[in-house]
């Protein structure tokens, strides 16, 4: 939560009104009806322990292997962040930690496990940061060809009328 910072409401954030990690859908879906910016640090730590710790049994993981998963599971969601540590450790990705998750993360070094858990979170954001530039492209390439399309009509009107008016036949005729 340390990175979780204040309030922030940030046009381009699809969470809308956030506050130490808390988006206001999921403070209002776990009984807060305040002001956001008013979110207490105490509220959002139950929030953050109900929907993120007990769902990672961050308490029955390493410290630092339960404070990534944790970090990754308010950027990502629970089920990616679960994941990516499953993929560390070269088990089924079902994104639930169970006994089997548990115990492969306990039979390796957990320096390795950050090591590995964290190159799989990255080769997930580079992927999502590919997508949305690949869909921004995309569609300025839509852009630029209706604008395209347009002046092209025009030009074939403009064309026709010239061809129309050299012809002899006026506009109206």
């Amino acid at each position: 939560m340390i990175h979780e910072g204040g309030y922030v409401n940030h046009p381009n954030d699809p969470g809308g009104e956030t506050k130490w990690g808390v988006t206001k859908r999921v403070a209002r879906k776990y009984g807060y009806k305040g002001s956001m910016r008013k979110l207490p640090k105490a509220t959002a730590n139950k929030i953050a322990e109900q929907l993120y710790w007990d769902k990672v049994r961050g308490g029955e993981l390493d410290k630092a292997i339960a404070w990534q998963v944790l970090d990754a599971s308010y950027n990502h969601g629970v089920k990616h962040s679960v994941k990516f540590l499953q993929r560390a450790v070269d088990v089924h990705d079902d994104g639930i930690i169970g006994d089997v998750t548990l115990k492969a993360v306990q039979a390796r070094d957990k320096n390795d496990v950050i090591l590995c858990f964290n190159a799989e979170r990255l080769e997930f954001v580079v992927l999502q940061v590919t997508c949305v530039l690949q869909v921004k492209i995309i569609n300025q390439i839509k852009s630029i060809y209706v604008q395209l399309s347009t002046y092209n009509q025009l030009f074939t009107i403009n064309n026709f009328r010239l061809c129309l008016s050299v012809y002899g036949r006026g506009q109206g005729d």
